[in-house]
């Protein structure tokens, strides 16, 4: 009597995490087949509990992985349980009841339950911050692109007052080379250009001068 009540305690306490839990969760067997689910499942991929619980896992994911995912990698994961993350780097693309894509993290970890094997599923939905890194990433590489193409010489510093990038103006007005400068700290490339000359308006030419951050 005892052990079955602390078996109904175990599993209500696992209930309670799973429905907590504020990520999307599932709990599938090793066949793929969805066990439970709680409420940010039904947010995120706009079904209802009722239309997941017992179907198979690839319901969510797009049709054009669902059969390789069936018969390679559900196979693969019984036969190797372990935790492992999976979509850290780029995300993976699972399907939303309406067919729009998302794209996600995935977290697995084996559960034992007696003699059969339990798979917990954890999906963090990182469609938004895909967009803002994939939007960051072009406006790096148009400021990298104006950057290398300005008829200006421009020098780029990093956070310890060291030289981390010079353009091709700035090699061809000072006759300097990258590698020479490239890591180099501002007093020494002062030190290089102290008595370059820099061209005036009126056509006179004056030394080069890289002001010093204040103190």
């Amino acid at each position: 009597m005892n052990t079955e009540l602390a078996l109904r305690k175990s599993e209500a306490l696992a209930n309670q995490i799973i429905e907590n839990a504020p990520d999307p969760m599932l709990l599938v067997d090793a066949d793929g087949c969805i066990l439970r689910l709680n409420a940010r499942v039904e947010a995120v991929f706009g079904y209802a509990r009722s239309e997941l619980l017992g179907q198979a896992v690839e319901i969510l994911m797009p049709d054009a992985l669902r059969e390789r995912h069936r018969r390679q990698h559900v196979k693969e994961y019984a036969h190797h349980p372990v935790t492992k993350p999976m979509g850290s780097r780029r995300g993976l693309a699972v399907r939303h009841k309406d067919g729009s894509e998302l794209l996600v993290e995935i977290s697995l970890a084996p559960l034992e339950s007696g003699d059969a094997l339990q798979v917990i599923v954890v999906l963090r939905d990182v469609t938004e911050r895909r967009k803002v890194d994939a939007a960051l990433a072009d406006r790096d590489a148009q400021l990298a692109t104006l950057f290398q193409l300005s008829p200006d010489g421009l020098v780029s510093f990093d956070r310890a007052n060291r030289v981390k990038f010079v353009n091709p103006a700035f090699l061809r007005m000072t006759g300097l080379l990258a590698p020479d400068i490239v890591g180099q700290p501002l007093g020494e490339l002062e030190r290089r250009l102290r008595n370059w000359p820099k061209p005036r308006s009126n056509g006179r030419a004056s030394p080069l001068v890289f002001p010093r951050k204040k103190s």
